[in-house]
């Protein structure tokens, strides 16, 4: 987890410091080197190929699925409400309206297919070698996580988008969380690496984001920004996308007391 916290931020901090994208492409594939860190930390478990394999024959039920994609799209419609009742809202017609983004939802299988080495690779590190059951510990292993992306605020940092930073950071630790609770639940690679890729996919598509990287990484690796269809307020100075947490780490509770539930009638 130390070698997971420290390479990431180096990487971020080069990307952010030289302005170059750590990542190439390959028939569509995207190959960085968040990537050579996963494999790294994989060799350095020292498991057998079967161990290695194992985890992978656990596909997961359609319901899973089912869920996988809903909740990630409830949670952003509960913001959406709530923006709409209780702050300020307003559809937008972006620049690359069409191009960008209403090319991005038919194109959601082709870059689902395209990141899955950098999902399953994700996944795979923090829910089985960094495997942890208690809440407790996910509690501590979702923040750890988070705080590993926080070297993208560290050479350009500005105090007074000190809530910005938090309300990303929180927004990171709540994905985290709820790929957790529903791993715990469905025990499939498969599942949680398709409900971590719809949670980002459906944040950045509605809101927008400003992270070249992460648009090049997750939609068409032709664009360096994207304003999104929305923008809501319903505090100032603090990203609205970031209220999307309460519903995650919400849904991730209940998953939890699911999986115990179920361990408790085995």
């Amino acid at each position: 987890m130390v070698v997971f916290f420290i390479s990431t931020n180096l990487v971020l901090l080069f990307y952010k410091f030289f302005e170059i994208i750590p990542q190439v492409y390959f028939l569509g594939f995207r190959l960085n080197s968040f990537l050579l860190i996963f494999l790294l930390l994989i060799y350095l478990e020292k498991k057998s190929w079967t161990e290695l394999i194992e985890p992978f024959k656990t596909f997961g039920k359609f319901k899973h699925w089912f869920i996988g994609l809903f909740i990630p799209v409830l949670a952003v419609g509960i913001i959406l409400l709530a923006g709409l009742l209780f702050g300020k809202f307003k559809t937008t017609h972006p620049e690359y309206f069409y191009e960008f983004g209403i090319s991005s939802i038919l194109d959601f299988p082709t870059y689902l297919v395209w990141t899955l080495p950098i999902l399953i690779g994700l996944i795979y590190i923090w829910m089985i070698l960094f495997r942890c059951e208690t809440v407790t510990r996910v509690l501590i292993h979702s923040l750890t996580f988070a705080l590993s992306f926080i070297g993208i605020f560290i050479i350009n940092f500005d105090s007074k988008l000190l809530l910005n930073y938090v309300g990303i950071l929180l927004l990171i630790f709540s994905v985290m969380f709820w790929t957790y609770g529903f791993y715990g639940y469905t025990k499939s690679l498969w599942v949680s690496s398709f409900t971590f890729f719809v949670q980002i996919y459906v944040i950045v598509l509605l809101f927008g984001s400003t992270d070249s990287f992460l648009i090049k990484t997750f939609f068409a690796r032709n664009y360096e920004n994207w304003d999104g269809f929305f923008s809501i307020t319903l505090i100032k100075n603090f990203p609205s996308e970031a209220f999307i947490s309460i519903p995650l780490i919400t849904f991730g509770i209940l998953f939890f007391i699911l999986t115990n539930k179920r361990r408790s009638l085995q």
